[in-house]
């Protein structure tokens, strides 16, 4: 990856720009009346930001900048979604000028150690630009940061493709053993993404907390309350071909998305958006669901 420069992704908030045209006065007690400045309610969100140590020694950390396009100061809210409880800062921009944050989450909140995502609030139109990047000898890695405002995000049950997983998978071509290469990102275990960036590896490893579980239904249990307590689950298949009808992929990281204790049935994601593995549900579109019985029997945690 070649060094980043500030490649701003630029969302503007909706302006409304109003424009009269006067006719000369007719008489002296002619009034003119003076529209008030247009403003916008609008929320952006910027994933991808924090402040945390990768791999061979490298500091990551995200820098922000805010412009002000509106007529009148803007009052903005900045938030960090994600752990650590910081609390939301209140700041105001006057218009047309432009603030920039070097290291958001120490210059702000003092922060270290945290990944999550950046919360603008503003009732001005605002050009927002971001990045996440590691100093290194001989110069900034990293990459700029798309900006989505709220009318963009979605839901649950809705799809979309999202840039962010491509820019950070970019991004661990470097902090792993700083290659570059997609080559050099290949292999490794599900839990060293998470050690990358710092944020603790959990592991289930069929069990709560790490101690294994003694049959398929009670993988599941354990692996549903994993879900509900908010962690990230994601489980891995062996080099070898299945043997127990399981229509996977070998040699693969899967995320897991939900566990179904009814059916005793779990469905998990293939990062590569199709089912792959023989799968026959007709979508082809990465969410696979497994028995317990084929998910107990193949996968590994």
């Amino acid at each position: 990856m070649k060094k980043a420069p500030w490649l701003y992704g630029i969302f503007l908030g909706l302006a409304v720009v109003a424009t009269a045209r006067f006719a000369p006065p007719q008489r002296a007690s002619a009034r003119v009346a003076v529209a008030a400045a247009p403003t916008v309610d609008q929320t952006w969100t910027i994933p991808g930001a924090g402040r945390t140590a990768g791999q061979n020694n490298t500091q990551f950390v995200s820098d922000l900048a805010l412009t002000n396009l509106g007529t009148a100061t803007a009052n903005v809210t900045l938030s960090f979604v994600g752990p650590g409880g910081l609390p939301a800062k209140p700041l105001t921009l006057a218009s047309g000028a432009t603030t920039v944050y070097r290291n958001v989450l120490d210059a702000l909140w003092s922060a270290n150690g945290l990944v999550g995502a950046l919360s603008v609030h503003a009732d001005q139109p605002l050009v927002l630009r971001a990045r996440t990047y590691n100093t290194a000898a001989t110069g900034t890695f990293g990459s700029a940061l798309p900006v989505y405002s709220s009318d963009h995000l979605i839901g649950e049950g809705q799809t979309a493709d999202s840039l962010w997983v491509p820019i950070m998978e970019k991004v661990f071509t470097f902090a792993r053993s700083n290659a570059g290469t997609f080559q050099s990102i290949h292999g490794g275990s599900g839990a060293e993404p998470f050690n990358a960036l710092n944020m603790s590896s959990h592991g289930v490893a069929f069990g709560s907390g790490g101690s294994l579980s003694q049959n398929a239904h009670q993988t599941l249990v354990n692996i549903k309350a994993e879900l509900d307590s908010g962690y990230a689950v994601v489980a891995s298949t062996p080099n070898s071909n299945p043997t127990n009808g399981c229509p996977c992929v070998k040699w693969h990281l899967y995320s897991v998305v939900s566990v179904n204790l009814a059916t005793d049935k779990i469905t998990l994601r293939n990062p590569w958006a199709t089912d792959g593995g023989g799968n026959s549900d007709g979508a082809n579109d990465g969410y696979v669901t497994f028995t317990a019985d084929q998910f107990y029997g193949f996968f590994d945690l």
